[in-house]
């Protein structure tokens, strides 16, 4: 069983991690989310990749409590992208199948890092969505309506039917009880590996 509060410091390779640029990164989350512990995300990766124990009712566990993704009784937008190396679009879809809310599963084209930041001002590349969610990834392709331009979209339109009323944006960032502490983006952004 893994447990979040597991940490390394060494790689699946038994070296020490080494600082990856986002451009060549196997993991660009990774290097997103700035994690300095890189050793507690490849046991992650194996708990979940390789091994698919997220799944699997009770095989992971998040601060102590086990998680059991069919509790997940709410909406949830799926996406995959068609070309992806890392997370095939038919075993992200099948994920989608361990969820009990309704689920919209959107395919994106493109590959893992391409398909999802394709941003929807460009209007490039195309998705698809609409299919049936019952059966095989197979059958839902055959099902799916093909859509020009970024999932990004169709993302933005699924989310307004969960939002509240739209806001301006504030003029200045924080407030009386949560100043802001430096100008954005934030000191962390510059910070070298």
């Amino acid at each position: 069983q893994l447990t979040t509060g597991e940490c390394g410091t060494t790689s699946l390779f038994g070296g020490p991690e080494k600082p990856r640029d986002l451009t060549i990164s196997p993991n660009p989350v990774i290097d997103e989310l700035r994690i300095d512990d890189l050793g507690h995300i490849s046991r992650l990766e194996i708990h979940t990749y390789v091994e698919n124990n997220l799944v699997k009712p009770d095989k992971v566990a998040v601060c102590g409590v086990p998680v059991d993704m069919s509790y997940v009784d709410m909406p949830s937008f799926v996406f995959a992208a068609k070309e992806d190396h890392i997370v095939p679009w038919r075993s992200a879809y099948a994920s989608a199948a361990c969820l009990s809310g309704d689920v919209e599963f959107a395919l994106g084209a493109s590959g893992h890092i391409a398909g999802v930041v394709n941003p929807a001002s460009k209007n490039k590349r195309n998705y698809w969505t609409g299919g049936d969610v019952d059966g095989t990834a197979d059958d839902w392709m055959k099902t799916a309506k093909e859509i020009p331009g970024s999932w990004w979209s169709r993302w933005s339109e699924w989310l307004a039917d969960f939002s509240g009323r739209k806001i301006a944006a504030r003029n200045t960032p924080g407030n009386a009880n949560f100043p802001a502490i430096e100008p954005a983006p934030g000191r962390y952004v510059l910070e070298k590996s």
